[in-house]
């Protein structure tokens, strides 16, 4: 018998050396299972003492009007589990002394945040922004699903105006829904296409430029003003119009922005500025006026209004000049009464079919913002313009790509 010396054992001679290596193997993993202990008390240990206090600082510049009036220093304190309580916020200012600060809450709201965030990185809201959030209010009038069948058109593209006058008459025609349009030649023929978004919208376009260049608009081409159509106005075409120019711009995306600002204004339910003879439409009445302006004494006034009675009287404008301090008032008068007062019927059927989509209450809750959308506005192409459309995206550097 022969001692282990190791574990101090006995053990036969002829089983000693099997027993050494077994006992090795043994004593190996004691020690090992005691240190993975001796680590796993260590760790929980110093996450322990820095969970007991856990601070964040945000020092926040507080500025009114770009005048600093001083630094917030916000400090989160979490406690740990066994002190069971709940996180705090606290807050230290040190502010100018007409403006204290005191703020204690359990929660920050995630948009004030955000907000704060914002300003502080110098970031700045797209313009765009408020406009996309009216559109898309207004999209939220749409019925979705598939077009019902009373919403179905088949239009002949040389006579769009037509066609589309005609499926809007229907009686059970629905604004609120989507259209489906067929694309048919003079003899009936469909084009075969199939309306997936792409011929309404080609429709669409088609018909806000069909309208821009009809008789119910006169004046430059990025410039209309409304003008009276007699027949139209019996049979409601205004109001249609309307319809059609509300479905365009918020099924289509097609922008009607051919209107003139005054037009605009009216529509609005804005106070317009003065007119100019530019603005009338009528020819005739445009050079009467013209002459009326350019008169240089009392008698020549007198005369012109005279030979301009017959246009004049319709629009209710006194047909004799008293004096020459009246003249351009006179004239003002009468360009008005042609270019606004004319027109007011005409004006209020082409509100009542925008309303049916909401538009003309968004275009006056939003004048500023929908502008854009009605009113031409060529912009100036400039270099920074074109350095705006693009993001320049460059390669490593050190490479060759």
């Amino acid at each position: 018998m022969e001692k282990c010396i190791i574990c101090q054992s006995s053990i036969p001679l002829c089983e000693l050396a099997n027993h050494i290596d077994e006992c090795k193997q043994e004593t190996s993993r004691n020690n090992e299972e005691d240190m993975d202990e001796d680590i796993a008390m260590a760790i929980q240990q110093s996450l322990h003492q820095e969970m007991t206090t856990v601070q964040q600082q945000s020092i926040i510049d507080i500025q009114q009007d770009g005048t600093s009036l001083g630094v917030m220093t916000l400090v989160i304190n979490e406690q740990s589990e066994d002190q069971e309580q709940n996180p705090t916020i606290e807050v230290e200012a040190v502010v100018a002394p007409e403006a204290v600060l005191s703020v204690q809450s359990h929660i920050w709201e995630l948009e004030d945040t955000v907000e704060e965030g914002m300003e502080n990185e110098g970031i700045v809201r797209s313009p765009d922004s408020g406009l996309r959030t009216v559109l898309e209010d207004l999209q939220k009038g749409l019925q979705s699903g598939s077009a019902p069948i009373h919403n179905s058109l088949h239009v002949c593209r040389e006579f769009i105006m037509e066609g589309s006058f005609r499926a809007f008459r229907r009686t059970r025609f629905n604004p609120l829904h989507q259209l489906t349009v067929t694309f048919v030649d003079v003899e009936g023929e469909s084009e075969g296409a199939v309306d997936d978004g792409g011929p309404s919208r080609e429709f669409l376009r088609l018909l806000v430029a069909a309208l821009r260049d009809s008789r119910y608009f006169e004046g430059p081409e990025d410039r209309k003003n409304l003008s009276l159509v007699s027949r139209g106005l019996q049979f409601g075409d205004y109001k249609i119009i309307g319809q059609m120019l509300s479905l365009a711009l918020l099924q289509g995306g097609v922008q009607p922005s051919f209107f003139s600002t005054r037009l605009y204004s009216l529509l609005c339910g804005q106070q317009t500025g003065p007119v100019s003879l530019e603005e009338v439409g009528d020819w005739e009445l445009r050079q009467h006026l013209e002459k009326i302006k350019a008169a240089e004494n009392l008698e020549e006034a007198q005369q012109a209004v005279q030979e301009a009675s017959p246009l004049l009287c319709p629009l209710g404008c006194a047909g004799f000049l008293p004096d020459m301090e009246s003249q351009h008032t006179f004239v003002e008068q009468a360009a008005r009464a042609h270019v606004e007062g004319r027109i007011k019927p005409a004006l209020d059927q082409l509100v009542e079919g925008l309303d049916c989509l909401k538009v003309a209450e968004a275009m006056r809750n939003h004048p500023e913002t929908l502008s854009p959308i009605f009113v031409s506005g060529h912009n100036q192409l400039t270099v920074q313009n074109m350095i705006n459309l693009f993001d320049t995206d460059f390669s490593p550097p050190g490479s060759n790509a």
